[in-house]
């Protein structure tokens, strides 16, 4: 739903940060102007696979990768991204014209299809990672991007 909305009212919302999810959404080839987005997922998805396919539940998604390189270009983003690597999360980062981060992904080595560094919501859940907070992180990437 968030890149969909990036997509279809750009001039609307400042940034977009998804959560274990992909884009399953065509979008058209007009961007009316860039949207910054900071993009959480677990590699140990099963509902949403990372690398993409169909989950148990007969769902295809695209994988997530593929989805962040669609809206790199559509960004007019630098098509080379940073890597920053440790045990717990792997950190990509597109930068804009300035040389800012503008798209941000964290793909945690934990977790599953639930809130990072949030609580398992039921017992056969999937358990949150706590490699990375994702409220903290969200709020601090809209912190930095406003409506101009």
């Amino acid at each position: 739903m968030c890149y969909r909305l990036a997509a279809e009212i750009p001039d609307k919302i400042a940034a977009i940060a998804p959560v274990s999810g992909t884009m399953v959404y065509t979008p058209t080839s007009e961007q009316k102007r860039s949207v910054p987005i900071l993009h959480l997922h677990s590699l140990l998805d099963k509902i949403v696979p990372y690398d993409g396919g169909t989950n148990a539940m007969g769902y295809h998604f695209p994988a997530v990768d593929s989805t962040l390189i669609v809206w790199a270009n559509r960004n007019d983003c630098d098509p080379d991204f940073d890597v920053v690597e440790n045990a717990e999360f792997t950190k990509k980062e597109w930068l804009d014209k300035s040389g800012h981060p503008f798209i941000v992904h964290y793909a945690t080595n934990d977790g599953g299809h639930s809130w990072p560094g949030g609580k398992k919501v039921r017992p056969k859940a999937d358990e949150p990672s706590i490699a990375i907070n994702a409220n903290t992180l969200i709020w601090e990437f809209f912190q930095q991007h406003t409506l101009q």
